[in-house]
């Protein structure tokens, strides 16, 4: 299992509204920045894999 996916997997299957909920106001705006980096790096990758399978 690649990083990525460990990742993945912590996120759908470890990480909890509790967890969430015990993290600073730092920490949650450091985890939504790291989310919106992601998502916007797997758009680009999505979308670039889509052009050029056309």
């Amino acid at each position: 299992m690649t990083t990525a996916q460990k990742a993945i997997d912590l996120l759908r299957t470890q990480m909890t509204g509790d967890d969430l909920r015990r993290l600073s106001v730092a920490d949650l705006r450091l985890l939504e920045s790291l989310c919106h980096h992601w998502h916007q790096l797997a758009n680009y990758e999505r979308e670039k894999r889509n052009n050029t399978a056309a």
